[in-house]
């Protein structure tokens, strides 16, 4: 329960990611592994950014806030590389 606790953004963004490469990955089935690359980018990087979150302790307002400013512009631009390379 811990775990769910510390590091719940980058649980829901890899479900949302599960989710979505079902349907990407029937479309686009010879970009498979670029899209994988990109889950597991996407993925390390939001655990680290909220594991050094979690070791400075901050309440929670502050720590969903100054995540979501450094985690929301890191993953826009992996997606959009995505975009552009699979397009």
């Amino acid at each position: 329960m811990e775990f769910l606790n510390r590091y719940i953004m980058t649980i829901m963004q890899s479900l949302t990611l599960l989710i979505l490469s079902l349907v990407l990955t029937d479309f686009y089935q010879t970009n498979v592994p670029m899209f994988f690359l990109v889950f597991a980018v996407i993925t390390v990087g939001n655990f680290i950014i909220e594991s050094l979150y979690n070791k400075n302790n901050y309440q929670q307002q502050t720590k969903a806030k100054k995540m979501g400013m450094t985690m929301i512009p890191i993953n826009t631009l992996v997606l959009l590389v995505f975009v552009m390379v699979l397009f």
